[in-house]
C-alpha cells in the first residue's frame, strides 16, 4: 500500500514501487523496515501470532485466521521444511503459463508434480517428475523468465 512508504524506508509510494520491481531481495528488506518501525517485528520474535496479525492486518485478522496461519507456516518451516527456490521459481512459471501447480511455496507435491508433467507433455520433453536443467531451461524459456 502506497500509505506503507515512508515506514518501509521510502520518500514516496512511486519510489517504493521502483525499488519493488527491483526484485524480491528489495521487496524483503522494505517489509523488513516496515515490520521495525511499525514494531511488529517484536511480535515475531515472541512468536505472538495473534498481536502481529491485529498490527499488520486489522481487528479482523480472526475473521480470516491470518494468526493461525502464521503459526501453522512457521511450525511448518521450523520443522526443517524448507521451500526449494528452484521448484518455486517453477511453479511460478507453470502457474504463468496456465497449469494449476498449487501453492507458490517451493515444496514439490502431487499438484507441482502433475503441473510439471502437464508441460514435459505440452513442450515434447520425455515424461517425469523431476526439474533437471532441460526441464527447468524450458520451462523458464517459455515462461519468458530467461533473457
Amino acid at each position: 500500500m502506497g500509505s506503507n512508504a515512508r515506514p518501509a524506508g521510502f520518500d514516496s509510494a512511486a519510489a517504493m514501487v521502483a525499488a519493488m520491481r527491483g526484485g524480491e531481495d528489495a521487496q524483503i528488506l522494505a517489509m523488513a523496515r516496515f515490520l521495525r518501525s511499525s514494531k511488529l517485528h517484536h511480535a515475531l520474535q515472541r512468536r505472538d501470532w495473534a498481536a502481529f496479525a491485529r498490527g499488520y492486518n486489522g481487528p479482523a485478522y480472526a475473521r480470516n485466521q491470518y494468526d493461525i496461519k502464521l503459526e501453522q507456516s512457521y511450525l511448518r518451516l521450523a520443522s526443517g521444511s524448507l521451500p526449494d527456490l528452484q521448484w518455486r521459481a517453477a511453479q511460478i512459471a507453470l502457474l504463468y503459463l496456465g497449469f494449476s501447480p498449487g501453492r507458490i511455496d517451493g515444496v514439490i507435491g502431487r499438484r507441482t508434480r502433475e503441473a510439471l508433467n502437464g508441460f514435459r507433455l505440452q513442450a515434447g520433453l520425455p515424461a517425469g517428475g523431476e526439474l533437471e536443467g532441460p526441464c527447468y531451461l524450458a520451462l523458464c524459456a517459455k515462461a519468458g523468465l530467461l533473457p
